[in-house]
């Protein structure tokens, strides 16, 4: 059964609490905007409505009077024969698109061509500039060029580096039309630049043709939403788009604003709400202090101290002036039952250090017999077989083996030590088996500082000429010592035929049948447990390789 803590019992509580209130503030807060929202959007549609109704009305006034002018069949003398009547025609003309602008000051320019032609007969309004003059000019050339008549009545072409709307009729041989700044039909109307709302008049395809948008708006606006309704876009979904759709071309009038500009009228209610929620959190946060300083501090000591408890029995709970009685008692009935505690400890720890002494000679000792007899069989042959240098040479070997192999303290030794260890031992085989083993060993000067349980190389070594040396071969053991990042590598590798797999597999799994690397293993275990580590693995093409990992802090 699981357990949880007064902090986590009490606190939450108060967070519901405040998380209530917060929540029901982020409603009220989500409702207000909304409406809002709607609010405005309705009345930007209304208002989109209202402009592209007076545009439409503006546009289909131009297109009729294009229409009248065809009538009188002045136009269609543009491509007629007779040169007389041609000038007759275009003088006539001109004057008519003049007075047409006249009527109609939102049109930029009017102008009447003949495909057979190349003069095209023109009238601008009075402030047209003679940069834009030619701009409109080349617009309509391109115009005239147009392969086929646009889908509607009216359509947007570029001229220069903005747009234009523009209407032609096609009589015959001859094409008649009229251009509309679109800035001039805004310009007219009075959100232009007398309120803070923003309008975008653009194509379906979301073109913008003129705007009255910001740069602060940024990219990532969808111009080309339904207009049945308002949509959300921009790159964080908060830009409410709305509009109307123009009835006589391919464009549309939309109203451009962000949340927090509809909610500016609405700084008092977000003032409210940040106060009580500022209200809210000091209370909870009163609460907390108070629950803190009378209940959870002293909790929290005691807790710390159980929680250090298993490295530090000394640690002692003292008493405070605020504190309650109840904690008092908690209080003493700890010290008292850590200073019992720490006398257990030093005696279960004085058994634990004998039991774990004994172990080690234990395994020490069931690596030493077995090589004693060899030796002692060895010195028996060669002085049966009168061999006296050598016998000599072995006992001196022997002598200085057994100095170290009969030590009774189980404490690590040096690498140095335990490498002129090995040095004796190879030098007893080499009189058993002559000029058949070459032993090399290596390693720095701090690495022959380091500390490492006794008799593992020399065990190393030995496993490498019990297993690796056959009857009339030779066998060359390789030793390497190397301390980095604060671990003590040692590794052994010899030319012998190596582990065949299964026996390998047993060995790495700790359950190989041989005394050396299990009891070495094991030796490892008691002494660093998983910090130190012990690999053995064959060297294709020659013998067996055993790394051992020893960390020295």
């Amino acid at each position: 059964m699981r357990h949880s803590s007064l902090r986590r019992r009490f606190l939450p509580q108060l967070l519901i609490i405040l998380l209530a209130l917060i929540a029901f503030l982020a409603v009220y807060h989500i409702g207000v905007t909304s409406t809002l929202r709607d609010r405005s959007a309705s009345e930007g549609t209304k208002l989109c409505g209202i402009y592209v109704a007076e545009i439409d009305d503006v546009l289909t006034g131009l297109r009729r009077w294009l229409t009248v002018l065809t009538e009188d069949g002045w136009l269609t003398q543009l491509s007629g024969e007779d040169g007389d009547m041609r000038f007759k025609a275009q003088k006539l003309l001109t004057a008519q698109l003049q007075d047409g602008l006249a009527l109609y000051p939102a049109a930029a320019m009017a102008f009447a061509l003949s495909d057979e032609s190349p003069d095209i007969i023109s009238a601008t309004a009075g402030s047209l500039d003679f940069e834009r003059y030619q701009e409109l000019m080349e617009a309509a050339r391109a115009i005239a060029g147009y392969g086929r008549e646009p889908d509607t009545e009216w359509s947007v072409a570029l001229a220069g580096e903005s747009c234009v709307f523009f209407t032609t009729l096609r009589v015959e041989n001859a094409l008649l039309g009229v251009m509309v700044e679109p800035e001039t039909l805004l310009g007219s109307m009075p959100f232009y630049d007398q309120t803070d709302q923003h309008f975008v008049l653009a194509k379906h395809n979301g073109y913008i043709v003129t705007t009255t948008l910001p740069d602060v708006y940024g990219e990532g606006i969808d111009l080309t939403g339904d207009l049945n309704g308002y949509y959300m876009t921009g790159e964080r979904r908060d830009i409410v788009v709305c509009g109307a759709q123009s009835a006589c071309g391919p464009f549309r009038l939309m109203m451009v604003a962000r949340d927090s500009d509809i909610m500016s009228g609405m700084r008092w209610s977000r003032w409210i709400s940040a106060l009580l929620i500022v209200v809210s959190a000091l209370s909870v946060l009163a609460v907390i202090w108070s629950l803190k300083r009378q209940v959870l501090a002293p909790l929290d000591k005691a807790t710390r101290a159980i929680a250090v408890f298993g490295r530090d029995q000394t640690v002692q709970l003292e008493p405070g002036g605020h504190e309650a009685l109840e904690f008092w008692q908690i209080y003493e009935a700890y010290n008292t039952m850590a200073g019992e505690i720490r006398q257990l400890k030093i005696e279960n720890y004085e058994r634990l250090l004998h039991k774990q002494q004994a172990e080690l000679r234990f395994y020490q000792s069931q690596i030493r017999p077995h090589f004693i007899l060899n030796c002692l069989t060895t010195i028996r042959n060669l002085a049966q077989q009168n061999r006296q240098e050598e016998l000599e040479q072995f006992i001196d070997a022997f002598s200085g083996f057994a100095r170290c192999m009969f030590r009774t303290d189980c404490a690590p030794i040096r690498v140095r030590d335990e490498l002129k260890q090995a040095e004796y031992f190879i030098a007893l085989q080499s009189v058993r088996y002559p000029e058949r083993i070459f032993y090399l060993a290596d390693a720095g000067e701090d690495a022959l500082e380091a500390q490492l349980p006794a008799m593992l190389i020399q065990t190393l070594v030995e496993n490498s000429v019990k297993h690796g040396l056959d009857e009339g071969s030779q066998l060359s053991v390789f030793v390497k010592c190397t301390l980095e990042a604060g671990s003590l590598t040692v590794a052994v590798e010899d030319s012998g035929g190596g582990f065949s797999p299964s026996a390998l597999e047993a060995v790495n799994a700790g359950q190989s049948s041989g005394f050396g690397l299990k009891n070495l293993r094991a030796t490892l275990a008691l002494l660093y447990g998983d910090r130190a580590s012990m690999v053995v693995k064959n060297i294709p093409g020659s013998g067996a390789s055993v790394t051992v990992v020893i960390p020295q802090a």
